[in-house]
């Protein structure tokens, strides 16, 4: 038996001549696979020929609006494909670009699904003012992709989300005991490629930890029971001192907030009332950046050192957003 036919061959033809990039080539297949079945075929002939035509002469980010308009043809009256709006939800997940360290994604979602998302991080995306009024500098997609992540963390906190294996979804950082103390090296995720040890210092301030003894061949010799760094009495007390972020100025709540040791357990920090802070996850960060100190008053109530490019003396800030100085009137 002979080969089939190829499903696009005007396509075929071009990639065997070398005459059409990758990107296109992608393009002219998703956008020919997603083509209702209803399309009379003559018109998806003609779109299949016009689509390899111009694949070959236009570059991406043209072909691509060029590919959306021959679709949109295809169905001007959006009455041929029958599917439900929901079920033609897509999320695709790029590759991690190994200079930058990010992954691209893109997709699509039905209108309620945009209305769901718009909701969940509009309140997280809006522009958050420093204590002395400076603007914020985060531009909107910005802190759009921050208010998606959070949303997200906080999903996996609260303990939603179906069981895999047994146990609930979690993020899992593996790393060197030592290069967690001394912030060199890196750390591996599961699928997000290396993060920094000083990125990783920050989920290791509350979370599920799981100490792991590998040989020398990185096989697995024993491993440890988890250990939840700040248990729920310590995280109770904290709130209750706290109440939201410490960091002077901020105004989020402490369900918005981490546990943080402002001594880290990596350095011999004690998981206690003593050495836990509350800290919005945009604080915390800036925290492990190592700019700003953190140290407790003779009252208990943790206070800020800003560094020397702030304030040459570093004269100590406190957050008053959460506790009002001045008694109320009766």
């Amino acid at each position: 038996m002979g080969k089939p036919p190829p499903e696009l061959p005007e396509l075929r033809a071009a990639v065997d001549a070398g005459a059409v990039g990758t990107e296109q080539i992608r393009t002219v297949v998703s956008t020919m696979r997603a083509l209702p079945a209803g399309v009379n075929p003559e018109i998806r002939d003609m779109a299949r020929a016009s689509l390899a035509a111009n694949a070959q002469v236009t570059e991406p980010v043209v072909f691509a609006r060029f590919t959306q308009q021959v679709a949109d043809r295809c169905d001007p009256d959006g009455t041929l494909d029958q599917r439900d709006p929901v079920d033609k939800v897509e999320l695709t997940l790029g590759s991690r670009n190994t200079t930058t360290g990010l992954t691209g994604f893109k997709g699509f979602l039905d209108d309620l699904g945009v209305e769901i998302m718009s909701k969940a991080i509009d309140g997280l995306a809006a522009p958050r003012p420093a204590a002395d009024g400076t603007v914020d500098p985060r531009p909107a997609k910005v802190r759009r992709g921050q208010a998606l992540v959070e949303v997200l963390r906080r999903f996996l906190d609260v303990g939603f989300a179906p069981t895999q294996g047994g146990e609930r979804p979690h993020v899992t950082v593996t790393m060197d005991l030592e290069a967690l103390r001394g912030q060199l090296g890196t750390a591996v995720l599961d699928h997000g490629g290396p993060i920094t040890a000083a990125q990783a210092r920050m989920p290791a301030c509350d979370a599920m930890i799981i100490p792991a003894v590998l040989g020398s061949g990185s096989q697995v010799l024993d491993m440890g029971t988890a250990v939840r760094l700040f248990p729920s009495t310590i995280r109770r007390a904290i709130t209750l001192r706290d109440r939201g972020c410490t960091f002077p100025g901020c105004d989020r709540p402490a369900s918005w907030c981490d546990a943080h040791h402002a001594t880290h357990w990596a350095h011999g920090g004690p998981t206690s009332y003593g050495n836990g802070v509350l800290l919005c996850p945009r604080h915390h960060r800036l925290l492990h950046q190592g700019d700003w100190e953190i140290r407790f008053a003779a009252d208990g109530v943790p206070e800020y050192l800003p560094p020397t490019w702030i304030d040459p003396n570093r004269a100590p800030r406190r957050n008053m957003m959460h506790h009002n100085p001045f008694p109320q009137r009766t």
